[in-house]
């Protein structure tokens, strides 16, 4: 989005409206692809040498669950307070910061529900809707991968006490 300066006066308030394709912001993931515009609303205030630009960006996309796969839609809200110093240009391009923006809302891991009991690692059957027939593996009896380190955190707490 490029903002025009030159219509905003010192003290003044310049209220936004912008759709936005999410495609086009480059906003889409392997796991997550948008179901609707960006939609942005916002107001530019013009402070001595400072411009805030607060808002909201709101969307909706589906997203796959980390775990089972399942795609799940999803809505988004995010609201962004940003601020650019006033050096006396005449435009102000904020099209990376809005993405940017969406880009840090997106969840680092998203389950379709706290207790997904995600896939069979042999047959890929989902075991929230049913159960295979696949052998289940015993857990392993040996020392695990993270046995030397509790051994050594059990000591570490011993030793203050």
């Amino acid at each position: 989005m490029i903002i025009d300066i030159s219509k905003l006066k010192y003290d003044e308030f310049l209220e936004l409206e912008h759709e936005y394709n999410p495609k086009n912001l480059n906003l889409e993931l392997y796991d997550l692809h948008y179901r609707e515009p960006l939609r942005l609303e916002g107001r530019l205030e013009r402070v001595r040498t400072s411009l805030f630009f607060k808002g909201t960006l709101r969307s909706g996309f589906e997203i796959l669950c980390t775990r089972c796969l399942k795609p799940v839609n999803q809505k988004v809200k995010e609201t962004f307070d940003l601020y650019y110093p006033y050096t006396g240009q005449e435009t102000i391009d904020a099209t990376d910061d809005i993405r940017e923006v969406m880009l840090l809302s997106y969840p680092v891991k998203f389950l379709c529900k706290e207790s997904c009991k995600g896939l069979c690692p042999q047959c890929g059957a989902n075991w929230n809707e049913e159960s295979c027939r696949c052998p289940r593996v015993e857990k392993k009896t040996g020392p695990g991968a993270f046995d030397k380190l509790k051994e050594w955190y059990s000591q570490k707490k011993g030793k203050k006490e």
